[in-house]
């Protein structure tokens, strides 16, 4: 039974790599998409060994010769292919290509992870020399008798926590947890970790032992000035370090107030220690922190992707649970799935640029960039969320949607609807259709365009200037469904001037008649006396009404 790479090269060295002789051996010429179904079969055998796929190799356990160009190609499309095609990538423990005597070789070391194992939505299983699809109740059988997937951060840990990092977190569950014992002098590291609950796993090691992470300052010109190295990602989570990154950038801008929304460093940061894959290269957590942001970035698995920019979301799922439980007992973390909204809310509340998540393929995993951005207040949009919540009457998530349309309105409805789901695709039909909100709906462009007042309070409009031909529209749909249904259809130039967000100057007043005129021509109303008109009964154009707008955002796949 081969243990390690190093036995591997040994063997191959001595001649006697041969699929015969061990039986967690598998030999490749070269790489074929077609070998996922042996990856997948040899993972899901019920045994914890190891197996090792070796490309470059023949039957004969020969090197066939491949150069160096050869195994850096093919190791990137074999990632590739496990990227996409094998659920779980943690049954894959490490690629690895290197040279040996007589060319270049490319290991794949493979181990069960607790759960089946699936080569592009199939099972397989190991059946003499081939591998042979699963049936459904053989997947049953295993899924019954698989503990489930690996918690990488609940494994066994053997290594010495940095006494500094324990310190200061039993001083901080002092404080925090004042019944639980924590605070005292005379506790010992292991005394604190044993309270915690994460003495000799993983998770103590993540927080407080050799896990390392990247910092790196860059100036002005984007050019790195400081490149750091540091272990114990509870370093990241102490409110010391926001306080540092908050002068840090503070003193390059210029400004007089934090950059940053504090709230919304603790969650990014909290999400980055909480979800990385830190079974390949403990996670890679780097920060870079510019002038005006900072970049969080992790790897993460594969799923993630659907999690990425769901900022009104509470889907949520950790592959490290044993981690998120221990951060949510020590405070870093609290309410499944609030974090992206509060990073999200707490940064527009405070005039800065909407967040964003860019996903970029990284070997097996993707890696997770959070984009938190700092810089100048913008006074202009903070006066536009004050007019907004006056407009909804204190209901702050409304509000918070519609401020988050406005930043997003150079984006399709499509595109937008991914960042919502669950309760908060209702407030979004709500702000789209309402007639106090910022924004509205324009199908023909599959467009969110902004209301002319708020044109107004961001600078790009007048008072006196006259609504866009898709507003006009817009609104008087809006008014007809809802003078139709509450003022039987009757409407006056004051009412056209609210729906439309006037006021009563004498511009304002001088647009409202022109355009119940211009309706009156276009055959939309008649005319009662003057000042007042009534909607006839059938419309010209109803395709936008709110029914329409509501089915066609339901109807939109946010996957």
């Amino acid at each position: 039974m081969i243990q390690n790479i190093d036995q591997v090269v040994a063997e191959l060295k001595n001649g006697t790599l041969l699929e015969h002789r061990h039986s967690n051996i598998e030999l490749k010429e070269d790489w074929d998409h077609k070998h996922g179904k042996d990856i997948s079969a040899y993972a899901n055998r019920l045994n914890s060994d190891l197996h090792f796929q070796v490309i470059g190799v023949n039957n004969s356990g020969k090197v066939v010769g491949k150069d160096e160009k050869w195994a850096k190609k093919t190791e990137e499309v074999i990632s590739q292919h496990l990227n996409k095609d094998l659920q779980s990538t943690q049954a894959i423990k490490e690629i690895k290509c290197f040279p040996v005597e007589g060319g270049w070789i490319i290991t794949i070391t493979i181990q069960n992870p607790g759960a089946v194992v699936y080569w592009e939505n199939q099972a397989y299983k190991a059946a003499g020399t081939t591998s042979a699809r699963m049936t459904a109740e053989e997947i049953m059988d295993l899924t019954i008798k698989l503990p489930g997937l690996t918690d990488y951060s609940a494994q066994k840990w053997v290594g010495e926590a940095q006494a500094g990092l324990i310190k200061s977190i039993s001083k901080l569950l002092g404080v925090r947890r004042p019944n639980d014992g924590f605070g005292l002098e005379t506790q010992t590291s292991d005394d604190v970790l044993a309270k915690i609950g994460i003495a000799s796993k993983m998770a103590s090691r993540i927080l407080f032992g050799d896990c390392k992470y990247r910092l790196v300052y860059y100036d002005k010109e984007e050019t790195p000035v400081d490149n750091q190295q540091h272990s114990g990602l509870y370093n990241l989570l102490d409110p010391q370090f926001i306080e540092i990154l908050q002068d840090w950038s503070k003193s390059q801008s210029g400004q007089d107030q934090r950059p940053y929304s504090s709230s919304a460093l603790k969650e990014a940061f909290a999400n980055a220690v909480a979800h990385s894959a830190y079974f390949e290269n403990d996670g890679d957590i780097i920060v870079e922190v510019f002038i005006d942001h900072i970049s969080i970035s992790n790897l993460a698995v594969q799923d993630s992707t659907y999690f990425a920019n769901k900022w009104f979301s509470k889907s949520h799922k950790t592959i490290n649970r044993l981690l998120m439980e221990t951060l949510r007992y020590l405070g870093f973390v609290d309410e499944l799935g609030r974090g992206k909204n509060l990073i999200f809310s707490e940064s527009i509340k405070n005039g800065k640029p909407a967040p964003k998540v860019i996903i970029e393929p990284s070997g097996l995993y993707n890696r997770w960039r959070l984009l938190v951005f700092g810089g100048t207040t913008d006074k202009k949009v903070l006066k536009l969320l004050s007019r907004i919540r006056d407009n909804y009457s204190g209901d702050e998530k409304k509000a918070l949607i519609a401020l988050a349309l406005v930043l997003w309105r150079n984006q399709t409805l499509s595109e937008i609807r991914k960042f919502i789901d669950g309760d908060s695709v209702d407030l979004l039909v709500a702000v789209l259709s309402d007639r106090q909100s910022p924004v509205f709906y324009y199908k023909d462009k599959d467009r969110i365009l902004l209301r002319r007042w708020a044109e107004v309070v961001l600078g790009e409009g007048k008072d006196s200037k006259a609504p866009t031909q898709a507003e006009e529209d817009y609104v008087r749909d809006r008014a007809y469904e809802y003078q139709t249904k509450h003022h039987q259809g009757y409407i006056t130039t004051s009412e056209v001037r609210a729906f439309f967000s006037m006021g009563d100057t004498r511009s304002e007043i001088s647009l409202s008649s022109t355009m119940l005129r211009r309706w009156h021509k276009q055959g939309f109303v008649e005319k009662v006396r003057k000042g007042t008109y009534r909607f006839k009964p059938k419309p010209p154009s109803t395709a936008d009404s709110l029914k329409a707008l509501s089915d066609l955002v339901r109807s939109i796949n946010p996957k």
